[in-house]
């Protein structure tokens, strides 16, 4: 059995780049059939042939041939892909830029009422926003806003400036200000209008001179308002306001709850087939043969062979290979690390056969 690409012919092994046609040739004595790993069909009589396929990742061949009596012979062969070299800044691809989503205060308006408005009279204010995790309100109103919500200011007897500001995390932000004005003529008669309050508009440009809260104070480890690690994790700037974790870093609440609330999604993977696979002793299989999916979570593998934890066979420099050493029936676990993730999730019965 050899495999020829590249201008190179081997019996175990060849290197070549990625999109090369490889040639696997084969051929048996005193076998009644052959079944090779890399064509459908079980065993065949295929007691020779030659099988072509364009290379685009490492890969092995294998064929299992069997005598009358019922004896087996397996051999292989192996193509791996080479890595084109870079120069850094010469020749290499740029690196791909992080996503960023930005909070956007997509709107803060009155939602009721004309502006400017009677004395004594109320407004109802309303947001919307996008890629924001929680809100701000300052100037003539305070507290912690929903991203998406409405409020209601009664009894207005001056002019009011309302500030909103969303916040993705505590580096990116987002504001907008609504201005009040009253009608001078429904003042009191014994209350006289200020000088400025018909001169304010509706929405006003966002206002960059808000400060932000304070910057990002470190991982919280705990789900108490008090981490003895990270006391700024228990209080607000203010003095009073709880603190909640999104994505492991704390930030403002919108309420004074005392755990740590994660917003996790249940890890979901999907199954590869086939599940069987004719390896020869020594053989290296990837994770992602059997599994794929997962939406994009970070994963830490562990696996079972007929019920009895192997991970020893897990190549510990690569995580997503391992080379099985005895036949049997495998189990794959998968553990989310980090992100937003919760849960596990398992291949079953995978069926791999391991030959001399």
């Amino acid at each position: 059995m050899t495999i020829t690409g590249g201008g190179q012919s081997s019996s175990n092994s060849i290197i070549v780049p990625s999109g090369t046609e490889v040639i696997i040739d084969w051929s048996s004595q005193n076998a009644v059939s052959c079944d090779p790993n890399f064509e459908s069909g079980g065993f065949i009589s295929k007691l020779q042939g030659q099988y072509k396929k364009t290379a685009i990742s490492d890969e092995d061949f294998l064929i299992v041939c069997k005598n009358s009596s019922d004896n087996t012979v397996a051999k292989s062969v192996s193509v791996d892909i080479s890595t084109p070299e870079c120069t850094p800044g010469v020749n290499c691809p740029p690196p791909e830029p992080p996503t960023v989503f930005s909070p956007t205060l997509l709107s803060f308006k009155i939602t009721s009422g004309i502006n400017p408005i009677n004395y004594g009279d109320s407004v109802t204010l309303g947001w919307e926003t996008e890629n924001a995790s929680y809100c701000e309100a300052s100037g003539d109103w305070d507290g912690n806003k929903d991203p998406n919500y409405f409020e209601v200011r009664e009894n207005i007897t001056s002019p009011k400036t309302f500030r909103l500001t969303c916040y993705r995390d505590l580096l990116s932000s987002d504001t907008k200000t609504v201005n009040v004005s009253i009608n001078a003529s429904s003042y009191p008669q014994d209350i006289n209008p200020p000088n400025n309050q018909n001169n304010q508009g509706d929405n006003t440009p966002t206002d960059s001179s808000v400060p932000p809260p304070l910057g990002n104070q470190g991982s919280c480890t705990d789900n108490q308002e008090g981490n003895e690690q990270n006391p700024a994790c228990g209080e607000g700037y203010d003095g009073y306001r709880k603190l909640v974790c999104v994505n492991n870093y704390w930030i403002y609440a919108n309420s004074f709850e005392s755990e740590c609330i994660l917003q996790s999604t249940p890890l979901s993977c999907s199954t590869k087939t086939p599940t069987t696979k004719n390896i020869i002793l020594g053989a290296t299989l990837n994770m992602t043969d059997f599994i794929s999916g997962c939406g994009g979570a970070s994963l830490q593998y562990s696996l079972e062979r007929n019920g009895v934890s192997v991970n020893n066979i897990i190549d510990q420099n690569n995580p997503t290979k391992f080379k099985p050493t005895v036949s049997g029936t495998y189990k794959i676990i998968v553990t989310p690390v980090g992100g937003n993730f919760t849960g596990t999730d398992e291949v079953e019965n995978i069926t791999i056969n391991v030959f001399d």
